[in-house]
């Protein structure tokens, strides 16, 4: 074969590479602050490792910063989240069980008494998406 071939060959394989994968979305769940303060933020999620309601925290999102603080294929169709700025609170009517301290905890029943405070997450329904972004917005 002639370089002139397989550089055009080439040149087709590159090409439909890119425009067949251009388009793949990721796959994710993606929180992006849109207030002009700090937030910190939290997950809520059933395992699909254990099948127990899990909570994560803490991430920081610094103003115009996003950050996916769960990556890959969402799993399920319900996530939790609660956040918090010095202005404000984006929380819910559905318990999980948090610290001050970067966690993760397995359960969301009686927090108290297991030396957590429980707060209420708002919920998240990606339907059959496998990727979510939520906009934190000024409250």
């Amino acid at each position: 074969m002639s370089r002139r071939l397989l550089a055009s060959l080439f040149g087709f394989a590159m090409l439909f590479a890119v425009s067949t994968f251009a388009g793949v979305a990721h796959a994710e769940l993606k929180f992006c602050n849109h207030t002009n303060e700090q937030v910190s933020l939290v997950i809520g999620y059933n395992s699909p490792d254990t099948n127990e309601w899990t909570s994560e925290g803490w991430w920081t999102l610094d103003p115009s910063q996003c950050k996916v603080p769960l990556g890959g294929v969402l799993k399920s169709r319900y996530y939790y989240y609660y956040a918090e700025s010095d202005s404000g609170k984006w929380d819910g009517d559905y318990i999980f069980c948090t610290q001050d301290q970067k966690f993760t905890i397995e359960g969301n029943k009686d927090c108290k008494s297991r030396g957590y405070a429980p707060e209420g997450f708002r919920e998240i329904d990606v339907g059959e998406s496998t990727a979510k972004e939520i906009d934190l917005d000024p409250n």
